[in-house]
């Protein structure tokens, strides 16, 4: 009798336990978001600042992306969504040229085509030391780039220092729609190789791309080089349609698994342009996203 109700009583107390177990879970999730609310209410009431709710929001946002520890989530305040889109759009109001910190100058890297930095013969490694009247030195590349960029028409003053110039060069613009190139240049190389520079997946990428393939192809070009280096990437469709230009239809390009089971499969879908040709194609340590799946595509099919 004593050892029926000693496993009774085993039983009875095992129940609650994996009941209590069962509700600690469920109210995990709505501890956590009254922890949240907690937090930033006592941060916008009692932080020594003022800091309003919309930059409390997007700060925690961006401590939880930052937490996952995955180098393939960003989360893009507005002013970096413009940015992001200027380059994917190709498209900026500004005065057309590149710009990188060396050495601790901002530095031309490259000037587009038909802009008016190029019309007023800015060259590369030229440095900017005052826009207006403000002298930049500190500056960050962002912080000169916003102070470049404004409304088409608009006018701005930039002091540059040359190689060789004793004195500072100063040059005012007349802002423009400058629409960035994905191939800034294209051109044949000794032995009928031609070699293209794809610098980014905006919109015009593949158009760009093509372009100068045929015209490389018309002149004799016996085989290409197509260059990634420093391509970070871009707009995912005109990755598979670049890849469609050396891939024949129906051949793999790429595929999405998701975390549910569910597949996506990109294919060729149209004729190359290019199906033959002999094809190079480099890639650095900063080749990535879209310029990864191209070079990878290529690869796998043993086309480059």
């Amino acid at each position: 009798m004593s050892r029926s109700r000693k496993s009774l009583l085993v039983g009875l107390a095992f129940i609650p336990l994996m009941a209590g177990g069962f509700v600690v879970q469920q109210q995990d999730t709505q501890q956590g978001a009254r922890l949240l609310d907690q937090v930033l209410n006592i941060v916008s009431t009692r932080f020594v600042d003022t800091v309003d709710a919309a930059t409390l929001y997007e700060k925690a946002a961006r401590g939880l992306v930052h937490e996952l520890n995955d180098p393939y989530s960003t989360l893009l305040s507005p002013k970096e969504l413009s940015a992001f889109n200027a380059t994917t759009n190709g498209r900026y109001a500004g005065i057309g040229m590149e710009i990188a910190e060396t050495q601790g100058f901002i530095t031309v890297q490259t000037v587009f085509p038909h802009t008016p930095a190029e019309q007023a013969g800015v060259q590369e490694g030229d440095r900017i030391n005052f826009i207006d009247t403000v002298n930049i030195r500190g500056w960050t590349v962002t912080q000169t780039s916003d102070a470049l960029k404004g409304r088409p028409g608009s006018r701005v003053l930039v002091k540059f220092s040359r190689s060789g110039v004793p004195e500072l060069i100063p040059i005012t613009f007349t802002r423009a729609l400058i629409s960035i190139p994905a191939v800034p240049y294209a051109m044949m190389l000794d032995g009928k190789i031609g070699y293209v520079l794809l610098r980014v997946f905006n919109e015009s990428a593949r158009d760009d791309l093509e372009s100068s393939v045929r015209r490389l192809s018309r002149e004799g070009a016996k085989g290409l080089i197509l260059d990634l280096r420093n391509n970070p990437g871009g707009i995912l469709d005109q990755s598979l349609t670049v890849s469609n230009l050396f891939l024949r239809k129906g051949q793999q390009i790429s595929s999405i698994r998701g975390r549910s089971g569910e597949n996506q499969r990109f294919a060729a879908s149209d004729e190359p342009v290019a199906p033959t040709i002999p094809l190079i194609v480099l890639t650095d340590g900063r080749s990535a996203s879209a310029s990864e799946i191209v070079a990878g595509a290529l690869q796998d099919h043993d086309r480059a």
